[in-house]
């Protein structure tokens, strides 16, 4: 076998990992804001940009996979 299983690539695990945390925790604090508080903007902001490293990441995790 010449190719890395997923399983086995534990950095990018704990990346995915740490970046689901963080995203679920954002999604809470968000929830108890106001609709068009400026925080709630930036926080918003802030989770679009951590599911966008997260999706990348586990596409990074599966092209390893496929090599």
């Amino acid at each position: 076998m010449t190719s890395a299983l997923p399983l086995f690539n534990v950095p990018l695990v704990k990346e995915i990992t740490q970046l689901t945390e963080e995203r679920a925790e954002l999604a809470k604090r968000i929830k108890g804001l106001p609709p068009a508080s400026h925080r709630r903007i930036a926080l918003e902001d802030r989770l679009k940009r951590l599911t966008c490293q997260a999706l990348q990441a586990e596409c990074e995790l599966t092209r390893r996979g496929e090599r």
